[in-house]
């Protein structure tokens, strides 16, 4: 299940999914965007990612929201770091 939360950030909800399933997904995505940038450059993709994954999540859904919120700006503010010390993506 996808949702938009809020402006430009999304929730991917994976029911009954094992903590490989979702770090394989990041991968996918990450390697799409990735893909997609090197094949052209006048418009690049920047995407900022978070996971978090718990066994039975369904009671820790607002921990779980926090963890992935985290990691997801903790990858915005080491994008930002990069490309002032890289130039941009």
């Amino acid at each position: 299940m996808v949702a938009r939360i809020s402006g430009d950030e999304f929730v991917l909800l994976m029911i009954d999914a094992t903590e490989s399933a979702v770090d394989d997904l990041i991968i996918q995505i990450t390697s799409t965007i990735d893909d997609y940038n090197n094949r052209q450059n006048e418009r690049p993709i920047q995407l900022s990612l978070g996971s978090a994954y718990h066994s039975h999540s369904l009671r820790q859904m607002t921990q779980l929201f926090a963890q992935a919120d985290a990691q997801m700006y903790a990858d915005k503010s080491e994008r930002k770091r990069a490309e002032r010390s890289f130039g941009a993506y």
